[in-house]
C-alpha cells in the first residue's frame, strides 16, 4: 500500500482496472489520490485518519458481486473529475454583485437566465461553453476508468449534468434546505 502513497508506483492510467488489485492496494490508490491532490491537507487530517475512514467505508459495503468496495473505488474517478471541474468553474463570470442585486436591478443576466440562481446559471453556461470549446469530455465514454455509481458508463452528458448540479448547489439561497435534507438523510 505504501508504494501507492509515495512516488514509487507507476501512475494510475486510463487502462486502470480495479479488479487487478488487492484491497490493501486499493486502499493505497485511493489514499494516494487524496494525498497527491492535496486533499488530506485541505481536510486538515492525517493520512492515517483518512486511511481509517477508507477502511471503514470498505467495511460498510456488503459482500455483493457488484456494489462492493471495488465498485466504490472504480467510480471515484469520474465523480472526482466532475466535482473538481465544477469547483474550478463555480463562480466563473461572477460580476461581484449577488443574485438579489441582479434580480432587483433587472440586469441582462436576469433577462437571460431568470431571477432564480442567476449567477450559478451564468457560471454553468460559461463552464459548459468551455467544456464544449475544449472537447473536455469527448473521450469519456471510452475511458476504462469512467464507470458511474449506478454501474453505467460516464458519458459527455452525465459529466455535464454532474458539473451543473455541483455548480447549482453553490447558490447559498438553498443552503439551509440542502442542509436540512442532509440532516434528514443522516437521521
Amino acid at each position: 500500500m505504501l508504494r501507492f502513497t509515495s512516488d514509487k508506483s507507476k501512475p494510475v492510467s486510463l487502462d486502470f482496472n480495479v479488479w487487478d488489485h488487492t484491497i490493501p492496494e486499493i486502499y493505497g490508490i485511493v489514499l494516494g489520490m487524496f494525498i497527491k491532490l492535496g486533499l488530506v491537507e485541505c481536510l486538515n487530517i492525517s493520512e492515517s485518519e483518512l486511511l481509517d475512514f477508507i477502511i471503514d467505508v470498505d467495511r460498510g459495503y456488503l459482500e455483493t458481486f457488484y456494489h462492493s468496495f471495488y465498485h466504490a473505488a472504480d467510480v471515484t474517478s469520474p465523480d472526482m473529475a466532475a466535482l473538481l471541474l465544477a469547483g474550478l468553474c463555480h463562480d466563473i463570470g461572477h460580476p461581484g454583485l449577488n443574485n438579489l442585486y441582479q434580480a432587483n436591478a433587472k440586469t441582462e443576466l436576469v433577462q437571460e437566465f431568470g431571477e432564480t440562481s442567476v449567477l450559478e446559471k451564468y457560471s454553468c453556461s460559461m463552464a459548459m461553453d468551455l467544456v464544449t470549446k475544449h472537447g473536455l469530455f469527448r473521450n469519456i465514454a471510452q475511458s476504462p476508468a469512467a464507470t458511474l455509481p449506478e454501474g453505467n458508463r460516464a458519458t459527455e452528458e452525465s459529466m455535464r449534468e454532474s458539473m451543473i448540479k455541483a455548480i447549482m448547489a453553490t447558490d447559498m439561497s438553498f443552503h439551509y434546505d440542502m442542509l436540512n435534507n442532509l440532516n434528514t438523510l443522516i437521521e
